[in-house]
């Protein structure tokens, strides 16, 4: 909804008041969330190799299918690759972003910046991700 809704120059005067009310919940949402886990291939989980350095190797680019390449049943689906209510969070700050620009920044910077200072972990992730966003 939000990413159309920002493309529509009529109705910015109207989600400019939502803004400060708006921010607030789509980064919350932005945080994993329990169905993000239970959905987690059992590996991720059991072969957690975080206190292991990557590899060049571990961090290369994954290769990119076009259509024309390939049918998309044949594009290989992994965890993550489904559209979740953390990713739709995450598209509609940065559409918001991009059309409110400098309003949304005194909004969203504090925010980011206290959880950046989170303890728990994918608290902290998630300010990652809305830096991206924005």
């Amino acid at each position: 909804f939000w990413p159309t809704a920002c493309y529509n120059e009529a109705l910015h005067s109207h989600i400019a008041p939502l803004l400060p009310q708006l921010v607030p919940v789509l980064l919350n949402n932005m945080v994993y969330a329990d169905t993000d886990f239970a959905t987690m291939d059992p590996a991720m989980l059991t072969d957690d190799n975080s206190s292991v350095p990557d590899q060049q190797h571990d961090i290369a680019p994954r290769s990119h299918y076009c259509k024309d390449e390939q049918d998309e049943d044949d594009q290989p689906t992994t965890w993550g690759s489904d559209w979740t209510v953390r990713k739709a969070a995450a598209s509609s700050l940065d559409n918001c972003a991009v059309r409110f620009e400098m309003a949304i920044l005194p909004l969203v910077l504090p925010l980011i910046e206290q959880r950046l200072g989170a303890e728990q972990w994918d608290v902290r992730e998630s300010a990652v991700l809305a830096l991206g966003a924005i």
